[in-house]
């Protein structure tokens, strides 16, 4: 694949500033932390594996063994039984699926298009 072909395919962070009204776009991200860089890197890169990939570049742990419970939905909201719903900070596009970036750390990771998200905290 040549230089254009990547920059082709770059997608860029979507912000979520609908859920978080009194946040500035620019807040939003920052408040996102590295993830959406290192998920840029692995789209550029063309890694096969975003969970190995993050893991990699996180280096605390296992990221499977602390995989919480709960479901993201098909818009992006993290649900968890007796917890409020967690809109998406920022989305992220890649050739696997979403990964979304919630509040409190939490991260939704895709491991495949028809498999579930992998949703750990990595903060």
């Amino acid at each position: 694949m040549s230089t254009v072909d990547h920059i082709n395919y770059f997608p860029v962070p979507i912000i979520n500033q609908a859920a978080y009204p009194d946040r500035g776009r620019e807040e939003i991200l920052e408040w996102a932390g590295l993830i959406p860089h290192w998920v840029m890197e692995f789209n550029i890169y063309q890694h096969d594996n975003l969970i190995d990939y993050l893991q990699e570049r996180y280096q605390f742990g296992g990221l499977r063994n602390r995989a919480m419970e709960g479901k993201v939905d098909d818009k992006g909201t993290y649900r968890y039984p007796q917890d409020p719903d967690l809109e998406f900070l920022v989305r992220m596009d890649t050739k696997l699926g979403h990964c979304y970036i919630y509040p409190y750390g939490i991260v939704a990771i895709p491991d495949g298009k028809d498999k579930p998200h992998l949703i750990v905290r990595m903060d």
